[in-house]
């Protein structure tokens, strides 16, 4: 499945190495490691780590690491504004439904891919 994965985003979306991908799950949720790990590896990307609880902490990670590519759930992007992180050009979301009205906002500034499955 890993393999695959690497092989379709580039057909998603477009990174390079100059792009910072966030990694602020813990690596042994099997999500990060066909998420965020998967995203970096597929285009060579930087995997910043970081630890962010609460939206403006997930603000400041995003500003002072110029995170370019992020996956959040919903409900974590619906907190944030996109005019408080400029650099993010992508955005994945899982593991809960994205609402139309966040997939609108934020669609309109970023690419927007929504990787809910119908097992979640």
């Amino acid at each position: 499945m890993a393999l695959h994965e690497l092989a379709m985003y580039r057909s998603v979306v477009s990174l390079g190495p100059e792009d910072r991908v966030l990694q602020q799950h813990s690596a042994y949720w099997a999500a990060s490691a066909y998420g965020e790990f998967d995203i970096a590896l597929a285009f060579g990307c930087a995997l910043v780590f970081a630890e962010a609880a609460d939206a403006d902490a997930m603000v400041a990670t995003i500003r002072s690491h110029a995170v370019t590519c992020t996956g959040l759930v919903p409900s974590i992007l619906a907190a944030l504004d996109y005019k408080d992180v400029p650099t993010l050009r992508v955005v994945f979301t899982w593991g809960e439904a994205l609402q139309a009205s966040v997939a609108r906002a934020w669609g309109a500034h970023v690419h927007l891919v929504d990787l809910l499955i119908s097992t979640e």
